[in-house]
């Protein structure tokens, strides 16, 4: 088998590289182009970490077996041409040597003196490029030419780049039948990532229960903690909407989804209305119930069919929310809202902005958080503390979600939030059925 010798920098800006890579006078040898492969390997492969491959690569057909070698970081390979993507894996398949998964990536191919580089884009990650040679001090110098520190140079395979992107992977990575371009991010994935998250919220808000029974809270001062973020109260229709809702129904119906620490329950709760408070974090809800006796609480993940009749409710409450979710799964929540709404219903809300996301790139305190889009405006946030997804709201995008009402209050302001600084649009709808 033939040595190879690769590494891979992450997180690249393409037109960036692009540039970089003219100025060190290397050439494009391919440009970008779709790949598709299909992995396919045996349990005795998996026992000594190899596998093999069909890749149609656009102007070829290769298969190739890959072997990690001895010092457990770089690949073996043995490689061969074939003619056709498609009976090439139906005769490995008719050996007996199982198809694990099928894949997707784009590529573009450049050489800078004997190294081989490729701009490489795979499904739900950040482009990356890769480097191969014959040596690793070859690759060093390529590296330091095109300004990549080597130190953070990554070895191994693709998975590495997944990691990279998805910490709570490493380890426990459920297989993946099919990587493609458009498709939803792999559910296994979005459900290891909600155990992850749910405990980092109950982790937060078990560290905002000390606080406020030392009487010393976390992020601003005890007084407050419990009445942040009532923006409802600068909106000067709102004592009008209270009289409405109250006219049809004298104790009227509010639900407050993902209600946290339960700033809008208690607001509500103390202005006569019968509120419900749902969180998928057991944690905030006790310190919910503790503050505000009078609201009813549940454990809920949104993502799932709201537990109420259709239109029950006179007000939904979703105070920065809405935006940690997917487009299908955000499109879901929605229609829920839209469904447990009286006709004439009423959304609270707020989400976050893109001048948020503005900010947040510019921050110096985020140095060393990254940003890895998968939608529009939908991205992984990742950092040595947490990790979440977050989408950022623009004009366009409340459209195109929130269609079926009518906003009579709508701001983008920044304001704080949660004890920092935060860029939000705030909103108050009425339903239009």
């Amino acid at each position: 088998m033939q040595r190879e010798v690769e590494v891979k920098f992450l997180n690249i800006n393409i037109k960036s590289i692009r540039k970089t890579l003219l100025k060190a006078g290397a050439e494009m040898v391919k440009p970008m182009r779709l790949m598709r492969r299909t992995i396919i390997k045996t349990p005795e492969m998996i026992k000594r970490e190899a596998f093999a491959w069909v890749r149609d690569e656009g102007d070829k057909v290769t298969m190739t077996l890959k072997q990690i070698n001895q010092n457990n970081e770089d690949f073996d390979e043995v490689e061969i041409t074939v003619s056709d993507f498609e009976k090439a894996i139906e005769i490995l398949t008719g050996c007996g040597i199982p198809q694990v998964s099928y894949q997707e990536s784009r590529r573009e191919e450049w050489r800078l003196d004997n190294v081989q580089i490729c701009i490489d884009e795979w499904p739900w990650v950040n482009p990356y490029i890769e480097l191969e040679g014959e040596s690793e001090g070859q690759l060093q110098e390529a590296a330091k030419k095109l300004g990549f520190a080597w130190s953070k140079a990554v070895r191994g395979c693709v998975w590495e780049v997944y990691y990279d992107a998805y910490p709570h992977l490493r380890g426990t990575m459920p297989d993946v039948e099919f990587f493609r371009f458009g498709d939803d991010f792999p559910k296994p994935w979005v459900e290891n990532q909600t155990e992850s998250q749910k405990e980092w919220w109950n982790a937060r808000f078990k560290n905002d229960e000390t606080e406020i029974a030392k009487g010393n809270y976390a992020k601003f001062n005890i007084t407050t903690a419990l009445t942040d973020d009532l923006w409802i109260e600068d909106w000067k229709g709102f004592g009008q909407l209270v009289k409405e809702l109250k006219a049809k129904n004298k104790t009227p119906t509010a639900i407050d989804l993902g209600c946290g620490l339960g700033q809008l329950s208690r607001y509500f709760s103390d202005r006569g209305f019968h509120v419900t408070a749902l969180d998928f974090s057991e944690t905030a809800l006790n310190i919910l119930k503790h503050h505000s006796p009078n609201v009813r609480t549940l454990v809920h993940d949104m993502t799932t069919p709201f537990p109420f009749a259709d239109s029950s409710y006179d007000i939904v409450i979703a105070n920065l929310t809405l935006h940690y979710f997917t487009e299908k799964d955000t499109r879901s929540i929605i229609a829920e809202i839209e469904r447990i709404l009286k006709p004439g219903g009423v959304l609270v809300g707020s989400v976050v902005s893109t001048e948020e996301y503005a900010c947040e790139l510019v921050n110096p305190k985020n140095k060393f958080v990254k940003f890895v889009e998968h939608e529009p405006n939908f991205f992984h946030e990742i950092s040595s503390k947490k990790e979440k997804h977050i989408r950022f709201f623009s004009k366009e995008c409340l459209d195109k979600f929130f269609h079926a009402f009518e906003f009579i209050y709508l701001e983008n302001k920044f304001r704080q939030r949660m004890g920092k600084s935060k860029g939000a649009w705030e909103f108050v709808g009425r339903l239009q059925k």
